[in-house]
């Protein structure tokens, strides 16, 4: 997992495959080669970049390989 560089609301990091939640939403850190970076995939089937901002709001709750039950996308 590479960490993004980005932090929650918890000051914790935010590493590609984590599984944030956004307001009542669940989101995944995905890799895009489109933009050789990190970007964030709703489970509404949105995509949004990542950044400093994430730290007012979003928290993340496990990560694809310990918390499958909260992947956005099977």
């Amino acid at each position: 997992m590479q960490f993004t560089g980005w932090y929650d609301k918890e000051q914790n990091e935010i590493f590609e495959g984590d599984i944030l939640k956004i307001e009542d939403g669940t989101h995944q850190v995905i890799w895009s080669d489109e933009i050789a970076g990190c970007i964030i995939l709703s489970n509404a089937g949105t995509t949004m970049m990542g950044g400093e901002y994430l730290a007012d709001f979003a928290e993340v709750i496990g990560n694809i390989y310990e918390n499958p039950e909260h992947l956005v996308f099977d």
